[in-house]
């Protein structure tokens, strides 16, 4: 359990004359640990925390981080709270200035927050995306989340009060929805292929294309699983089962069958079996977007055809494929940090802002790709709030409607993301 230094939010310091007091330097010493561990989880995911690293990284004892933080969870709900009250306090001094000089659109408010959540404040976002993805994995976890959510969301409803949308709720959950999808491509490949975008759409790319050899025909069936498949397939369920500090030769070995050697013979490094696993995550995840694209019946696609196509998707990937879906946007944050795996993700974002255009297009002409990246981070986004909450049956039944309000308003070219100020 926590040791909070008083009951609610951090302590603050207090001051007996100009000398330090013992109350002032344990809040100092416990806030530093927190922000060490954001450090921490935002360098090695939620898997990499332990109490020695924060305590190394924050020039501490272990008895130190021990005392404030009875166990490691303890140690992320802290820097999950930390996170929480700097961004309300971003967001309730920005409705404060839209108060007084509301100038302004919630399309540009979010384009700066991409902007600085994947730049000059890419560290936080960084820890906040690998909590929020945790949060299933953790006691109480799906609480927390929910806690973020609402009270962010609060804020932003006051924000598209003043901004003067004209369904305030509904503008705040797509925008937040939206923001969340967003940093999860921007993370990895940058805030400017999210905004500077190919009015033709994106160039198609190879499935190899990040160097992963990739040997098995999976669309024929063919031929039986070589050893090396086996052994692909055992990496995913380790990933899937414990996350990618989990991916041990030993474990992979375990699970396919095979010789402990095996998997060092088909691949040099850990690194490497890990690489193949996750490439091959995001491969079964776009083709399951593939193949709905190539069912989907020729002509004009409304509004409500739309919102029937991905909810029936979003479901799926909800409940049926949830496990997948876990794995595959931690996969997005992982290759922040290893450059290797970008062009897997750059590939697949590409895919389907290209399958989101096409079907987009459809419906209006003269919808591009600004709409599409924008059809793509609300799916993603909510796909992670679902993830984080817990999907009970009334937010899956609720999110048919949320996707028909947006396709509605995007069709028509007055949705909240088309401003222009």
């Amino acid at each position: 359990m926590i040791r909070p230094p008083s009951s609610g939010e951090t302590a603050q310091p207090v001051r007996s004359g100009s000398r330090t007091t013992k109350q002032e330097r344990s809040a100092q010493r416990q806030q530093q640990i927190t922000e060490t561990a954001v450090s921490v989880i935002a360098e090695h995911g939620v898997d990499g925390v332990t109490h020695r690293l924060v305590a190394r990284r924050s020039k501490v004892s272990v008895a130190a981080t021990t005392y404030y933080f009875n166990t490691k969870c303890d140690i992320v709900t802290a820097a999950s709270d930390h996170l929480l009250a700097r961004y309300e306090g971003a967001f309730r001094r920005l409705a404060d200035r839209l108060r007084d000089n509301p100038g302004t659109s919630l399309a540009a408010i979010l384009r700066r927050l991409v902007e600085h959540g994947a730049g000059k404040y890419r560290l936080g976002t960084l820890a906040w995306c690998e909590i929020i993805l945790d949060a299933h994995g953790r006691p109480e976890g799906a609480l927390q989340a929910r806690r973020w959510y609402d009270r962010v969301t609060g804020i932003w409803i006051e924000i598209a009060k003043l901004l003067g949308e004209p369904e305030p709720e509904r503008a705040a959950r797509s925008a937040i929805d939206t923001a969340v999808g967003l940093l999860f491509v921007a993370l990895p490949l940058g805030a400017d292929e999210v905004f500077q975008l190919p009015q033709d759409g994106w160039p198609d790319q190879e499935d190899n294309e990040a160097g992963v050899r990739t040997d098995r025909n999976a669309s024929s069936g063919t031929r039986k699983p070589s050893a090396r498949d086996r052994i692909v397939d055992a990496a995913v369920e380790v990933l899937l089962l414990g996350g990618s500090g989990a991916v041990t030769y030993q474990a992979v070995a375990s699970r396919a069958g095979v010789s402990p050697a095996a998997p060092n013979y088909h691949f040099r490094t850990v690194d490497a079996l890990l690489h193949a696993a996750q490439f091959h995550v995001f491969t079964q995840s776009k083709q399951r977007y593939r193949d709905v694209m190539r069912n989907e019946p020729s002509g004009i696609v409304d509004a409500q055809r739309l919102a029937d196509l991905t909810a029936t998707v979003f479901v799926r990937e909800a409940t049926e494929f949830r496990d997948l879906s876990r794995a595959m946007y931690p996969i997005r944050l992982e290759s922040a940090r290893k450059p290797g795996l970008v062009p897997v993700v750059r590939a697949m974002v590409n895919d389907q802002n290209n399958a989101w255009m096409r079907l987009l297009r459809r419906g209006s002409p003269s919808l591009g790709p600004s709409e599409a990246v924008t059809a793509q981070a609300l799916f993603a986004g909510k796909l992670v709030r679902m993830l984080a909450v817990g999907a009970d049956t009334l937010m899956l039944a609720e999110s048919r409607g949320e996707f028909a309000w947006d396709f509605e308003r995007l069709l028509a070219g007055t949705h909240w993301s088309q401003g222009r100020k």
